[in-house]
């Protein structure tokens, strides 16, 4: 009687920018919060706020100058009480970008 055969496992191919380690506690332990349960942000937007601001924050007086510093605001300019413009200011950042993708 012939042997039957078990169905081997598939591997996952690995994508061409993927990490090669476990990407979720490193930000976890360095911030102490885990910021991939916030939803939209993943581990590699994690890892991205990372190197772009650090994980000292206490530079920023509160959440209203992080969000200008990142340029996520409207920059309202005003003449006699009308609104000439509130378009965001443009920006090079990769931690904006990244929180604009992640949105």
């Amino acid at each position: 009687m012939a042997r039957r055969r078990l169905p081997v496992p598939a591997r996952k191919k690995r994508r061409k920018n993927q990490f090669h380690f476990q990407t979720s506690p490193e930000p976890n332990r360095i911030f102490g919060v885990d910021l991939t349960a916030i939803p939209g942000i993943g581990a590699l937007t994690a890892h991205t706020l990372l190197a772009e601001i650090g994980p000292d924050l206490s530079r920023f007086a509160n959440v209203a100058d992080f969000a200008s510093w990142l340029a996520l605001c409207p920059a309202n300019k005003k003449s006699g009480g009308k609104v000439l413009s509130s378009k965001t200011r443009q920006t090079n950042s990769r931690a904006s970008c990244a929180l604009r993708i992640a949105a």
